[in-house]
């Protein structure tokens, strides 16, 4: 019997590593269920931006969600009418944070203080979510000057985390294609802005990008199977997987 448990054992520890292993290989050859590239293009003064008027399911290993973008190119409303002096405008600027990679539009948080915004409130108020994966403080600025004489809100949120604060970067990965972005330099003491027009994706990596990339999925995918694995089993981390949304909900729908 203790034979057959170790066998069995071993068979499943064969499957998982084998599916890592693929996953890991399909991504870096750039394969996606739902490429982050169908959602995205090149933009010569950001790096990038979401396609404007694009309609698409994003569907990952843990959701399934639709992504409706307007012709401004963000994950907003369409047709945003020009602001009258009873209406209070909030624009929201971040990463994927404030994007809601993975969550259902009217469950984003910027959708959520709408509605709160409005219940409390005798006045109208408009929140405007202009996340996009990705963006730094530096996309944060062009973006803004971009928006504000077409949106002219009262009130600009920067919605940034640790990573987002570093105005030199020049790039970044979405799954196999380099992406670069504008950024700046100090110079006598002074920030210069650099990089525009920003040059086209690069899809085609050397030798020591690929094998970045290979590490990072390896590291991730391997930790996600494995808490994934034991969260099955232990309440606590069963709980946990289900607060962060890692688990899919049977009732939700898009």
């Amino acid at each position: 019997m203790a034979k057959l448990v170790k066998i069995a054992v071993y068979i499943v520890y064969v499957i998982i590593v084998a599916l890592v292993l693929s996953e890991v290989s399909l991504r870096i050859l750039g394969f996606y269920s739902v490429s982050k590239e169908e959602l995205i293009e090149y933009n010569e003064i950001l790096g990038w931006s979401f396609i404007s008027n694009k309609t698409a399911i994003n569907t990952e290993l843990e959701w399934k969600v639709d992504y409706r973008i307007n012709e401004d190119g963000l994950r907003e409303r369409s047709n945003i009418k020009k602001k009258t002096d009873n209406l209070y405008r909030i624009l929201i600027l971040g990463d994927s944070f404030t994007e809601g990679v993975g969550i259902r539009q009217n469950k984003r948080f910027s959708y959520l203080t709408e509605t709160l915004c409005n219940e409390k409130s005798s006045g109208k108020i408009e929140v405007i979510n202009g996340g996009v994966r990705g963006y730094n403080l530096t996309q944060y600025y062009i973006l803004f000057r971009t928006l504000y004489k077409k949106y002219e809100p009262n009130l600009v949120i920067i919605a940034a985390d640790g990573g987002d604060l570093d105005v030199m970067s020049d790039c970044t990965w979405f799954g196999a294609v380099k992406y670069y972005r504008p950024y700046y330099n100090l110079e006598n003491g002074h920030l210069v802005l650099k990089g525009i027009p920003v040059p086209e994706p690069d899809r085609h990596m050397c030798k020591n990008d690929k094998l970045e990339v290979f590490k990072k999925y390896l590291r991730y995918s391997i930790l996600y199977c494995f808490l994934r694995t034991v969260s099955s089993r232990n309440v606590f981390l069963k709980k946990t997987f289900e607060l962060l949304h890692l688990k899919k909900d049977p009732t939700s729908v898009l």
